[in-house]
């Protein structure tokens, strides 16, 4: 009889540091946007797009973010799969 295994969702193993641009710093700007990531089968990033903006100046630094962070995959039938991940990320002064 084959063993059962749940599925289990994509996950963060190591999450990047954010590099807030120099300008949105000097103008006090902070935010939390919220980027859609899609992963492959290994948990590489293939895709990113921001689901909820934190301002233009820092949208790009929070999906590069997203781009750098370590995944883990996610499984479905004891298999590795591609999945989508929401990852929040702050970026207060």
């Amino acid at each position: 009889m084959a063993a059962s295994c749940p599925p289990t969702p994509a996950a963060i193993i190591e999450r990047a540091p954010v590099d807030i641009p120099d300008i949105a710093k000097q103008m006090h700007q902070e935010g939390t946007a919220m980027i859609k990531v899609e992963l492959d089968e290994k948990g590489k990033v293939t895709k990113t797009s921001v689901v909820k903006s934190a301002g233009s100046s820092l949208d790009g630094a929070a999906m590069k973010a997203a781009h750098s962070t370590t995944y883990k995959s996610a499984t479905d039938e004891c298999k590795a799969v591609a999945s989508t991940f929401m990852m929040l990320v702050d970026m207060h002064q």
